[in-house]
C-alpha cells in the first residue's frame, strides 16, 4: 500500500475524531503526528475531495460572513468501519512514516491485540536491524587505521545503534502498557456481563 493510501486512512482517523476543516485537519496533523507522519497541505484536500466520492466522507459548505465558506467535513459509518479495518491490518514498515505509531495514536478506535501484534512485530524489525549495526560496528572497528573514514562511518553509524537501543526500550515499555490496557478492558468486559 502506497504513502497516499495510508494517508487517507490518517485523514480518516483525523475525522473519526470530530468533523473539521482542512486547515483543522492540517493544524492538527502538524501538533500530533507529524513527528512520525508527515503530510503536506497539498495532500490534504485532494484525499478530502475522494473520501467524499468513495462515500467515506461528507462534506457541509459552511457560509461566513466576511470570511470565505468553510467545507466542514464528517466521517460516515462507512468511513469508520473502512478506518477500522485498516487498523485492524498489520502495520508496514516502508515509507517516511511510521504506521506503528499512527495506528497507536488511534488506537482508542481499535482493538489493543492488534496494538501488540504491531508493536511486536516493530520490535523484531528494529531488532534485526539493529543487529545488523552491531555486526558492522563490530567489523568497522577491525578496519580502524585501514581508512580516513572509518572513523566518520562509525560516528554515523552510532545514531542507528543508539536509535535501535531506544526504540527497543520503548517497545518494552509500551507493550507492557498495552497489555496493562488489555488487562483492564477484559475486566471491565467481564463486569458488564
Amino acid at each position: 500500500m502506497g504513502d497516499r493510501e495510508k494517508t487517507k486512512y490518517v485523514i480518516l482517523g483525523m475525522l473519526a475524531l470530530g468533523k473539521c476543516t482542512g486547515y483543522d485537519i492540517k493544524k492538527f496533523i502538524g501538533e500530533t503526528i507529524a513527528h512520525f507522519w508527515i503530510i503536506s497541505y497539498g495532500q490534504i484536500y485532494p484525499i478530502l475531495k475522494q473520501l467524499v466520492i468513495d462515500g467515506f466522507a461528507v462534506m457541509e459548505t459552511q457560509v461566513q460572513r466576511g470570511k470565505p465558506n468553510r467545507n466542514v467535513y464528517t466521517i460516515t459509518e462507512q468511513g469508520v468501519k473502512t478506518f477500522q479495518e485498516w487498523l485492524k491490518a498489520p502495520a508496514e514498515f516502508v515509507g517516511p512514516g511510521n504506521e506503528t505509531l499512527v495506528k497507536l495514536f488511534f488506537g482508542a478506535f481499535g482493538d489493543i491485540p492488534a496494538r501488540i501484534r504491531d508493536v511486536e512485530r516493530y520490535m523484531e524489525l528494529v531488532n534485526e536491524k539493529y543487529q545488523q549495526y552491531l555486526a558492522i560496528e563490530k567489523e568497522l572497528e577491525r578496519q580502524v587505521g585501514r581508512s580516513p573514514h572509518i572513523p566518520f562511518w562509525l560516528v554515523t553509524l552510532r545514531t542507528g545503534i543508539l536509535e535501535g537501543q531506544i526504540t527497543l526500550q520503548w517497545c518494552n515499555e509500551t507493550l507492557t502498557k498495552l497489555h496493562d490496557m488489555g488487562s483492564s478492558e477484559g475486566k471491565k468486559k467481564r463486569k458488564e456481563r
